[in-house]
């Protein structure tokens, strides 16, 4: 009988946007570009635990959420990332009217084009 030991990830989310990933013996740090997951301290091109979180977008949203500015609009919310250069919009979430939110994009002279390529929260 062969007996594979599965691994058990545990995640936590710092305050200032990067994802600490633990498998019980090492903790590596996630850090996000923009919506997704994308450099790990472990230094991997093809890293798991990249993958791993982002196979989980509660956890990215937590992440966002900790590390982004938040602007209401009408019909849901933008998530903007500090840059250097300025303000990156990232993301949306609780979107009720599409309609709204592009007119908030408009309004700040960013293409509503925006609404077809970046994620919903």
């Amino acid at each position: 009988m062969i007996r594979k030991q599965l691994r058990v990830y545990q995640f936590t989310v710092c305050s200032n946007g990067v994802v600490n990933v633990n498998d019980g013996e090492i903790t590596r740090s996630v850090r996000l570009d923009g919506a997704d997951a994308a450099r790990c301290s472990c230094g991997d091109d093809d890293c798991v635990h990249v993958r791993l979180v982002n196979e989980h977008p509660h956890i990215i949203r937590e992440a966002l959420v900790n590390s982004c500015d938040i602007v209401s609009v009408d019909g849901g919310n933008l998530i903007f990332e500090p840059s250097e250069r300025g303000d990156r919009l990232v993301a949306f979430s609780d979107v009720s009217d599409w309609d709204g939110v592009t007119d908030a994009l408009r309004k700040r002279g960013i293409g509503h084009g925006a609404v077809y390529h970046l994620p919903d929260f």
